[in-house]
């Protein structure tokens, strides 16, 4: 959870976000490992985790998602330039990917103004500080988005100096957009080699298209 998001939301919003880190995500049932998509596998390996298990619970809005997705110019820009720094486990999603979801279902023909553009990655070899780097490519890249970008594997480094409450080490990606405090932004995407946007949701997507 990228830290400007958390702090922007105020004390009641802060609680919200403690507690649902304390959530046990790690101890829900899971799915046989299945082959992942490329954006969603950690160096070396393939990861088994929910994306799949729950995307299938909800095929048509799935789909209907990656639609609204490729139909997007700005978000298409955006997942060009994350797949261009070459992560082993990415995703854009929160509230730039909900907004440009309600922008299509209520007819928005202009995007509506975003406040950032979270991408989260996640590579817990990477050493701490890496994130500025990346981030000024991503500023080169789209230098019009206001990118954020936060690796999730180093969340538990600096969430208690923030919030002073310390948090265990996430285990992936998908457990970390779990841990987002609403249903409707613990949605993800990332770009696979052929353009195919790929969706994390671990709660589903009723929420989103609610």
């Amino acid at each position: 959870m990228p830290r400007a998001a958390i702090q922007a939301w105020g004390p009641l919003a802060l609680r919200a976000t403690r507690l649902l880190y304390e959530y046990p995500v790690y101890q829900q049932d899971r799915q046989p490992d299945v082959p992942q998509p490329g954006c969603l596998r950690e160096r070396g390996r393939e990861l088994g985790h929910e994306a799949v298990r729950v995307n299938a619970r909800h095929p048509d809005r799935q789909d209907e998602l990656q639609a609204i997705v490729r139909s997007s110019p700005w978000l298409m820009r955006a997942l060009h330039a994350a797949r261009d720094l070459g992560l082993p486990q990415w995703c854009i999603g929160a509230g730039a990917l909900r907004n440009r979801v309600w922008d299509h279902l209520h007819g928005h023909t202009e995007p509506s103004r975003l406040a950032d553009v979270d991408l989260v990655y996640f590579d817990p070899e990477e050493p701490p500080g890496m994130e500025a780097r990346h981030q000024a490519a991503l500023v080169r890249a789209c230098p019009d988005l206001p990118w954020e970008l936060t690796n999730q594997a180093h969340v538990h480094l600096w969430f208690e100096s923030c919030f002073g409450h310390a948090v265990a080490p996430l285990r992936s990606l998908q457990d970390a957009v779990a841990s987002w405090p609403e249903f409707a932004t613990a949605v993800a995407v990332c770009l696979e080699a052929d353009d195919t946007p790929t969706v994390i949701a671990p709660y589903g997507l009723d929420d989103l298209f609610a």
